[in-house]
């Protein structure tokens, strides 16, 4: 479940599981992802990531792609399920077995700071909040002071930093994840344009 946006733009903010969907919602959701990876794959096995919205005229496909998802969408299904998505692919294409997936009670959170405008990084305030996040599985800082930053629409990648932190429940995940969102502050002025 990503974090509520209303576009026109959507910056990955967060991505969380479990999800707040009831289980009806969960299998109907689950039930258009099977179709959509079908109607992709003519009925063959693959890995699939698929991406929904839920709007007002119910959940639509925004992605469906066959791959097993990017880095933090790998490590949060190896954290949760005990199972490595790449290994697993391998598995189906060389018609071996799955492996058992490990039914764990835990929650995980995909973390973005936003670059909030372009302009230069001048400085970063609170960056020392990761050393007091447990549970925290990685993290990745993109940018340095003096570097020109874009935030979105100028820019395919408008993130300052990434992390992925896991937990007990989903809101120990989003505890943390709002504590780092309040903690770090990005100062940036303004590009001066060459002459």
């Amino acid at each position: 479940e990503k974090a509520p946006a209303t576009g026109p733009y959507f910056a990955e903010k967060m991505s969380i599981s479990p999800t707040s969907l009831s289980k009806e919602q969960v299998a109907q959701v689950s039930q258009i992802a099977v179709d959509a990876v079908l109607a992709l794959t003519n009925g063959q096995s693959s890995a699939a990531h698929v991406e929904i919205r839920f709007t007002a005229n119910g959940p639509k496909v925004l992605e469906a792609g066959l791959r097993p998802g990017g880095a933090y969408t790998v490590a949060a299904v190896e954290y949760l399920s005990g199972i490595n998505p790449y290994v697993e692919l391998l598995n189906v294409l060389l018609d071996k077995d799955f492996s058992v997936v490990s039914s764990y009670e835990k929650a995980v959170l995909y973390g973005g700071i936003i670059i909030p405008k372009s302009g230069i990084l001048s400085s970063v305030r609170g960056l020392d909040i990761f050393d007091s996040i447990s549970e925290l599985l990685d993290v990745q800082i993109l940018n340095q002071p003096g570097e020109q930053v874009y935030c979105l629409p100028e820019s395919a990648q408008p993130h300052f930093a990434y992390y992925l932190i896991g937990g007990a429940s989903r809101e120990e995940v989003l505890d943390k994840h709002r504590l780092i969102q309040k903690s770090i502050h990005l100062e940036i002025s303004q590009l001066i344009p060459a002459n």
